[in-house]
């Protein structure tokens, strides 16, 4: 089954690569240099990876990414109540609400969500907190050639 392929034969390819760089927008040009940096951190011998482990009483994060503040966080209290409902991307009003009832200042937690965010643990996307790490331990990336699309191998 091939879903994506060029022909090194067709002059086509080069033209649609022309076109799509003539009608590039702001958006698109953010994207595909968000894609290009990923595969270039990608390509380092240390994987990125943001990662977490509960103890308990606070969830340590560890963050290899190139964009990490920290390359640890030991989150407690609100925070780490935070970044569990966030990690089942809970609905940002229930949370507020779950956490109001159990007498939290709503400004209490605007402060520990922004900053979160700004830890670049947890973002903001169609009305929940959704957090970024994985639970170690978590299943490494399989190799390029258990792909199960396939793939060509060149060779020498």
């Amino acid at each position: 089954m091939v879903y994506s392929f060029e022909d090194s034969e067709d002059s086509d390819v080069a033209a649609y690569s022309a076109a799509l760089d003539a009608n590039r927008r702001p958006g698109l040009d953010a994207v595909v240099k968000g894609v290009e940096a990923w595969k270039k951190a990608w390509l380092n011998p240390t994987e990125p990876m943001l990662s977490m482990r509960d103890s308990g009483d606070e969830i340590i994060v560890e963050d290899t990414r190139p964009i990490a503040v920290e390359s640890e966080h030991r989150v407690k209290g609100l925070a780490r109540e935070i970044l569990l409902a966030a990690d089942e991307g809970t609905p940002e009003a229930r949370l507020r609400g779950r956490l109001s009832t159990a007498n939290v200042m709503q400004s209490e937690i605007d402060g520990v969500i922004a900053d979160m965010i700004a830890r670049k643990l947890i973002v903001r996307l169609d009305a929940r907190v959704v957090g970024l790490a994985l639970w170690n331990p978590h299943t490494p990336m399989p190799p390029p050639t258990a792909f199960p699309g396939g793939y060509f191998d060149k060779g020498p």
